[in-house]
């Protein structure tokens, strides 16, 4: 999914590069509106409107494409949304944890201590709602997994999840715990106002797969700390 993103990416540059008749000076990047944008306009102090009228999208994932503030905005194909869907992450174990040996009336899952962090309290990693950033995530996986199987394929897709799936390949393993964290809970948050049950077939397992990977890599991420002391 993410490798489709960045070859649309690289199809808009290659758009602006034949029109400008030079190299695109700025790379395209998925923005929060859900577009490929590209800055180039306001870069070379160009004016956008028409320059990319005569342009052939035909053999790309890009549909169409305005000019606004400065940004070129491509809009994505519905097939880019199909194909993407057919490329899940594949799943990654999920590393064993030590249980929380704290002294602590209520039972706190190991897996929300260390999504919560060293510095969360015992109160918080013991509750069982979205106050508990880790909770959350954690059920949201599971509650996806116990609809899978009923769950149907896409023909067309919605606006709110083609969202949903373009937040999906925004996905980076790379980018810092807090970060992270911060992106899976936000993403838990999205996929319950989309309603689960509602999701196809496809949004939902690529859902379940980026939700899973995220949590895999926070738990190396934490075991590794506590062997050697890596922040």
């Amino acid at each position: 999914m993410k490798k489709l993103l960045e070859t649309a990416c690289q199809q808009a540059d290659e758009v602006i590069a034949a029109a400008i008749g030079r190299p695109c000076p700025v790379k395209s990047r998925l923005s929060p509106r859900g577009t490929i944008a590209n800055p180039t306009p306001r870069a070379l102090r160009l004016d956008g409107e028409g320059l990319l009228t005569q342009q052939n999208l035909s053999h790309t994932w890009l549909e169409s494409v305005t000019c606004q503030g400065g940004f070129f905005n491509f809009t994505l194909r519905e097939a880019w949304f199909h194909e993407a869907a057919q490329h899940p992450l594949e799943w990654e174990e999920l590393p064993p944890l030590p249980p929380v040996s704290i002294d602590f009336p209520a039972a706190i899952h190991p897996g929300d201590w260390v999504f919560a962090g060293k510095k969360a309290s015992p109160e918080r990693c013991a509750r069982q709602d979205e106050g508990n950033p880790g909770w959350l995530v954690r059920v949201t996986e599971e509650r996806l997994r116990t609809l899978e199987n009923r769950a149907e394929t896409a023909r067309t897709w919605t606006p709110s999840q083609k969202a949903l799936l373009l937040r999906l390949a925004a996905y980076d393993e790379s980018a810092s715990t807090g970060r992270l964290t911060a992106y899976l809970t936000d993403l838990s948050r999205l996929i319950w106002q989309e309603k689960p049950h509602r999701l196809p077939a496809e949004l939902n397992r690529c859902c379940q797969a980026v939700i899973h990977n995220g949590r895999a890599v926070i738990y190396r991420k934490f075991i590794l700390s506590e062997i050697v002391g890596v922040k």
